[in-house]
């Protein structure tokens, strides 16, 4: 399984009053998950699964927020 390490921007907004040259930019955001499905337009991340193999805490980026994409290499797992 695939694992990777996004950047991507966010929506930002701003509460209550505020003056109108106010500018609240874009969130950078950095997320770390499994691949589970990938688009012409978006990546699926699952970032927990449990012993049954079943999935917690997955989140869609559209690919048009990502600013930056990595591999991350697999550990390798010792059984003893």
């Amino acid at each position: 399984m695939t694992l990777l390490w996004i950047e991507w921007l966010d929506s930002c907004h701003t509460e209550g009053w505020h003056d109108e040259g106010e500018f609240a930019p874009p969130l950078r955001c950095t997320s770390i998950g499994f691949l589970h499905k990938e688009t012409d337009q978006s990546v699926m991340l699952k970032m927990t699964r449990d012993e049954n193999e079943r999935w917690n805490n997955s989140i869609t980026i559209p690919k048009s927020a990502i600013t930056k994409r990595k591999k991350i290499p697999s550990p390798k797992v010792v059984k003893k």
